[in-house]
């Protein structure tokens, strides 16, 4: 997560991995608001020249510790290689849900 006005101006165009409905995107962070919310580009699929902006909350936003390069080819890839973007996430990411948690209460978490 970003924490401060300064990291967020180092981390220009940085990759990441946004909360968005019951999943995370690859995007790449553009901008950071006096309020406190981020502005993001979510990449189009598997062209990441176009796609489309969004202004989120600092929370739902995830820091990847991958080149720019490395983001820009799982999008390109239709996908390919996400699990390294997932395992990238600086924070840690959300809390992982026990394997053998019934299906049930996984959604309710």
């Amino acid at each position: 997560m970003l924490h401060s006005p300064r990291q967020a101006q180092n981390d220009s165009f940085a990759p990441a991995l946004v909360q968005l409905d019951d999943g995370f995107v690859p995007a790449f962070v553009v901008d950071r608001h006096a309020d406190g919310r981020i502005t993001v580009f979510v990449p189009a699929v598997p062209t990441p020249a176009t796609g489309t902006l969004y202004i989120v909350d600092p929370a739902r936003v995830h820091l990847i510790d991958v080149p720019l390069h490395k983001a820009l080819a799982v999008i390109s890839h239709w996908g390919a290689g996400s699990q390294e973007l997932m395992a990238a996430m600086k924070d840690g990411g959300p809390t992982a849900l026990a394997a053998d948690s019934p299906p049930d209460q996984r959604s309710a978490s």
